[in-house]
């Protein structure tokens, strides 16, 4: 199945959804913050999906999401973008700025395989 980066300063967060991953055949890297995140995707290949908080220290999301699209090996990797706390004009804001998706918190078992699926799958399909 898919190589998924999970990124979450919460760790009840990062245990919760890396959980329902790994159920379904999924390889799950953690990280607890964007700086951590980056060294990372710096260390390993083969990265299908990061799924990232918004609000985290050291390195946000967005700011990671904006990192990712700088650097040509990291460009095309899809990036689910959570947050318990974002307006519409925000979630258009992350989408414009390279955010694949968007996940309300909290996630749903059901809606982050399903959004897992779609863009590892588009992934697939891009490459």
């Amino acid at each position: 199945m898919a190589k998924i980066l999970l990124v979450d300063n919460d760790t009840i967060v990062l245990k919760t959804l890396s959980h329902p991953l790994e159920k379904a055949g999924h390889c799950v890297l953690l990280a607890s913050n964007g700086r951590r995140a980056w060294e990372v995707l710096e260390d390993n290949t083969g990265i299908d999906a990061v799924i990232t908080d918004l609000s985290m220290p050291e390195m946000t999301g967005q700011e990671l999401v904006q990192k990712m699209r700088s650097e040509d090996r990291t460009s095309n990797i899809p990036v689910l973008m959570m947050s318990s706390v974002c307006s519409v004009s925000a979630v258009t804001e992350l989408l414009k700025t390279g955010s694949s998706l968007f996940l309300p918190k909290p996630v749903t078992t059901r809606d982050l395989l399903g959004y897992v699926e779609s863009a590892t799958r588009s992934q697939a399909r891009a490459s």
